[in-house]
């Protein structure tokens, strides 16, 4: 992914904004990935933060994919327990 809102660099050019409203961020919920993006942005810094804002997590999944995405937004490792249960 071309962007990471816990950069230093500049914020998102407006063609990957374009690309994050129209990419899922949360398959079984029907959330977009702005959504992830805006919720770290805002000061999320966990999973379990973006999932309260933005109501992922407890789709048919378990947050498996959603967590991948978030995990992969926020620079962590995507092999966590919340992933991996």
């Amino acid at each position: 992914m071309p962007f990471s809102p816990n950069s230093t660099g500049p914020t998102m050019k407006p063609d990957e904004k374009i690309m994050a409203r129209l990419k899922p961020g949360c398959i079984c919920k029907g959330v977009k990935l702005i959504k992830l993006i805006e919720a770290i942005e805002n000061g999320a810094t966990t999973f379990e933060e973006v999932a309260a804002v933005t109501n992922i997590g407890d789709g048919s999944c378990g947050g498996k994919r959603c967590g991948r995405k978030v995990a992969e937004l926020l620079g962590e490792d995507p092999i966590d327990d919340y992933l991996t249960t």
